[in-house]
Protein backbone atom coordinates (compact mmCIF):
# COMPACT_ATOMS: atom_id res chain seq x y z
CA UNK A 1 0.00 0.00 0.00
CA UNK A 2 2.86 2.13 0.96
CA UNK A 3 4.55 2.18 -2.79
CA UNK A 4 1.16 2.40 -4.23
CA UNK A 5 0.94 5.99 -2.35
CA UNK A 6 4.77 6.42 -3.77
CA UNK A 7 3.44 6.22 -7.19
CA UNK A 8 -0.12 7.16 -6.97
CA UNK A 9 -0.82 10.13 -4.46
CA UNK A 10 -4.74 10.01 -5.03
CA UNK A 11 -4.20 6.26 -3.62
CA UNK A 12 -5.96 6.41 0.08
CA UNK A 13 -4.03 4.84 2.74
CA UNK A 14 -6.68 5.18 5.44
CA UNK A 15 -6.84 1.49 5.56
CA UNK A 16 -3.28 1.01 6.92
CA UNK A 17 -4.76 2.49 10.67
CA UNK A 18 -6.39 -0.54 11.27
CA UNK A 19 -5.13 -4.06 11.32
CA UNK A 20 -7.29 -5.82 8.57
CA UNK A 21 -5.34 -7.82 6.12
CA UNK A 22 -8.13 -8.04 4.06
CA UNK A 23 -9.34 -4.66 4.11
CA UNK A 24 -5.48 -3.68 2.90
CA UNK A 25 -5.11 -6.19 0.20
CA UNK A 26 -8.66 -5.67 -1.60
CA UNK A 27 -7.65 -1.54 -1.96
CA UNK A 28 -4.34 -2.70 -3.00
CA UNK A 29 -5.77 -5.17 -5.43
CA UNK A 30 -8.44 -3.04 -6.74
CA UNK A 31 -5.88 -0.45 -7.24
CA UNK A 32 -3.68 -2.87 -9.30
CA UNK A 33 -6.55 -4.61 -11.21
CA UNK A 34 -9.43 -2.05 -11.63
CA UNK A 35 -7.58 1.28 -11.63
CA UNK A 36 -4.57 0.57 -13.33
CA UNK A 37 -4.98 -2.45 -15.40
CA UNK A 38 -2.07 -4.63 -14.01
CA UNK A 39 -2.23 -8.42 -15.34
CA UNK A 40 -2.77 -9.67 -11.27
CA UNK A 41 -5.17 -11.79 -12.25
CA UNK A 42 -3.04 -13.56 -14.90
CA UNK A 43 -1.02 -14.78 -11.50
CA UNK A 44 -0.75 -18.24 -10.91
CA UNK A 45 -0.05 -17.23 -6.75
CA UNK A 46 -3.36 -14.95 -6.58
CA UNK A 47 -5.50 -17.81 -5.33
CA UNK A 48 -3.04 -18.71 -2.44
CA UNK A 49 -2.59 -15.63 -2.02
CA UNK A 50 -5.88 -14.90 -1.49
CA UNK A 51 -6.62 -18.28 0.71
CA UNK A 52 -3.97 -16.94 2.77
CA UNK A 53 -5.29 -13.54 3.52
CA UNK A 54 -8.88 -14.71 4.02
CA UNK A 55 -7.78 -17.13 6.68
CA UNK A 56 -5.87 -14.83 8.19
CA UNK A 57 -9.44 -12.64 8.10
CA UNK A 58 -11.56 -15.20 8.99
CA UNK A 59 -9.41 -16.17 12.25
CA UNK A 60 -8.46 -12.75 13.36
CA UNK A 61 -10.94 -9.90 11.74
CA UNK A 62 -9.50 -7.27 14.25
CA UNK A 63 -5.74 -7.86 13.74
CA UNK A 64 -4.91 -8.39 17.38
CA UNK A 65 -4.67 -12.09 17.77
CA UNK A 66 -1.66 -12.50 16.07
CA UNK A 67 0.25 -9.26 17.36
CA UNK A 68 -0.18 -10.16 20.83
CA UNK A 69 -0.98 -13.85 21.03
CA UNK A 70 -4.50 -12.88 22.66
CA UNK A 71 -7.90 -11.35 21.16
CA UNK A 72 -10.46 -9.18 22.41
CA UNK A 73 -13.01 -10.94 20.56
CA UNK A 74 -14.47 -13.53 21.94
CA UNK A 75 -15.71 -17.40 20.22
CA UNK A 76 -17.38 -20.19 21.98
CA UNK A 77 -17.33 -17.79 24.91
CA UNK A 78 -13.73 -17.54 25.53
CA UNK A 79 -11.44 -14.96 24.37
CA UNK A 80 -9.70 -16.06 21.36
CA UNK A 81 -5.92 -17.06 21.74
CA UNK A 82 -3.60 -17.85 19.25
CA UNK A 83 -2.78 -21.35 21.28
CA UNK A 84 -6.37 -22.09 19.76
CA UNK A 85 -6.00 -21.76 16.31
CA UNK A 86 -5.31 -24.84 13.99
CA UNK A 87 -2.96 -24.93 11.00
CA UNK A 88 -1.81 -27.08 8.64
CA UNK A 89 1.81 -26.32 8.59
CA UNK A 90 2.16 -27.73 4.77
CA UNK A 91 -0.47 -25.36 3.65
CA UNK A 92 0.67 -22.57 5.84
CA UNK A 93 3.79 -22.71 4.46
CA UNK A 94 2.95 -22.86 1.01
CA UNK A 95 0.34 -20.42 0.66
CA UNK A 96 2.80 -18.07 2.52
CA UNK A 97 5.57 -18.47 0.41
CA UNK A 98 3.37 -18.07 -2.76
CA UNK A 99 1.93 -14.69 -1.06
CA UNK A 100 5.22 -13.79 -0.33
CA UNK A 101 6.74 -14.23 -3.54
CA UNK A 102 3.69 -12.35 -4.86
CA UNK A 103 3.58 -9.43 -3.00
CA UNK A 104 7.32 -8.79 -3.36
CA UNK A 105 6.91 -9.36 -7.48
CA UNK A 106 3.67 -6.44 -8.09
CA UNK A 107 5.42 -4.01 -5.68
CA UNK A 108 8.54 -4.09 -7.67
CA UNK A 109 6.58 -3.83 -10.87
CA UNK A 110 5.35 -0.43 -9.23
CA UNK A 111 8.39 0.38 -8.02
CA UNK A 112 10.23 -0.11 -11.71
CA UNK A 113 7.09 2.10 -13.15
CA UNK A 114 7.61 4.55 -10.68
CA UNK A 115 11.71 4.79 -11.58
CA UNK A 116 11.18 4.68 -15.06
CA UNK A 117 8.72 7.55 -15.16
CA UNK A 118 11.12 9.61 -12.67
CA UNK A 119 14.20 9.36 -14.50
CA UNK A 120 12.38 9.68 -17.47
CA UNK A 121 13.39 5.98 -19.43
CA UNK A 122 9.67 5.94 -20.97
CA UNK A 123 10.93 8.62 -23.11
CA UNK A 124 13.90 6.83 -24.13
CA UNK A 125 14.08 4.71 -26.97
CA UNK A 126 17.47 2.93 -26.61
CA UNK A 127 16.17 1.90 -22.81
CA UNK A 128 12.50 1.50 -22.77
CA UNK A 129 11.80 -0.15 -26.17
CA UNK A 130 9.35 -2.89 -25.18
CA UNK A 131 9.57 -6.04 -28.11
CA UNK A 132 8.34 -9.10 -26.55
CA UNK A 133 9.68 -12.17 -27.97
CA UNK A 134 8.64 -15.47 -26.59
CA UNK A 135 9.81 -19.65 -26.92
CA UNK A 136 8.10 -22.28 -26.26
CA UNK A 137 10.02 -24.77 -23.65
CA UNK A 138 9.68 -28.53 -24.41
CA UNK A 139 9.77 -29.65 -21.14
CA UNK A 140 7.26 -27.96 -19.11
CA UNK A 141 3.92 -26.38 -20.50
CA UNK A 142 5.24 -22.79 -20.46
CA UNK A 143 5.91 -19.91 -22.49
CA UNK A 144 9.00 -18.06 -21.76
CA UNK A 145 8.78 -14.27 -22.18
CA UNK A 146 11.65 -12.13 -22.94
CA UNK A 147 11.84 -8.42 -23.26
CA UNK A 148 13.96 -6.85 -25.52
CA UNK A 149 15.51 -3.22 -24.63
CA UNK A 150 17.89 -1.66 -26.85
CA UNK A 151 20.61 -4.39 -26.91
CA UNK A 152 19.58 -6.09 -23.68
CA UNK A 153 17.32 -8.74 -23.06
CA UNK A 154 15.53 -9.10 -19.73
CA UNK A 155 14.05 -12.38 -18.50
CA UNK A 156 10.80 -11.68 -17.28
CA UNK A 157 9.11 -15.14 -16.59
CA UNK A 158 6.94 -18.45 -17.46
CA UNK A 159 3.81 -18.22 -18.26
CA UNK A 160 1.62 -21.69 -18.40
CA UNK A 161 -0.30 -22.30 -21.44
Amino acid sequence: MHSINTFDKTFDTAPLNSHSLETIWLACKDWLIIGNGYKLNDDARLEMTNNIITAYHEIDPSGDLFRFGISRKVAFNKQKSSDRVGISLDDFENELKSAQSLLRHWEAVVFRERVNIEMGLENDPYFFQKTSQETRNPHISATQTLIIRGSNVFFVGWRRV
